[in-house]
């Protein structure tokens, strides 16, 4: 490739000569210009040629790089022991014997049912009996009976109230419940069952 460098700027050194000669004679202007161009060109191929001889060069060491940088890694690989198989992660699982440090808060507990005024029912306290009278056993109350009305419910209700006090042992509750079965609904059957009971200890009604 030199070579043909040299022989290229020889060929343009000829002209050049060849130029001035004739631009002394100044016979042939239009010659003398045709050889200017001419050494003009092979001037500038000769530039050419020696441009693209180095980047020619260039690209084969780069290519020459590139394939003992491929020849490299392939070694590596093939000397690399085997991969296992791919498993996906999985998050660590809290140990059951460890309790969670957040516990979610209970739901809020439903406000209590309305009850209107009227429906309420005042509990009832019996007043005490006196301490020296006689207190009636359970088996000296009767039988309860099927009764039906509102009174005649509520004064059983009474007796019966009065009677649990008498298995309770609380003589004294029973006898003051029994006293108010026979004051509160007077016609009922259980204020004649409480008067009957009341008798039999000796207790007035």
């Amino acid at each position: 490739m030199r070579i043909i460098l040299i022989a290229l700027c020889t060929i343009a050194l000829f002209f050049g000569i060849a130029l001035l000669g004739a631009a002394r004679s100044a016979i042939h202007e239009i010659e003398a210009f045709v050889l200017f161009l001419i050494a003009a060109v092979l001037l500038s191929g000769a530039g050419i040629i020696e441009a693209v001889n180095l980047a020619s060069k260039k690209l084969l060491a780069a290519i020459d790089s590139a394939g003992e940088t491929l020849s490299a890694r392939d070694a590596d690989f093939a000397a690399a022991p085997p991969r296992a198989a791919f498993a996906p992660a999985v998050p660590p699982q809290p140990s059951p014997s460890v309790a969670p440090s957040y516990r979610p808060a209970p739901p809020p507990l439903a406000p209590p049912a309305f009850t209107p005024p009227s429906m309420v029912r005042p509990a009832f306290s019996p007043p005490a009996a006196p301490l020296d009278e006689e207190v009636p056993s359970i088996d000296e109350f009767e039988v309860a009976d099927e009764s039906t009305g509102g009174e005649e419910e509520r004064a059983q209700e009474l007796y019966e109230q009065a009677r649990s006090f008498a298995k309770g042992g609380d003589g004294h509750a029973a006898v003051s419940t029994l006293r108010q079965v026979v004051r509160l609904f007077p016609q009922s059957r259980a204020a004649e069952k409480a008067k009957r009971t009341l008798g039999k200890n000796g207790a007035t009604a």
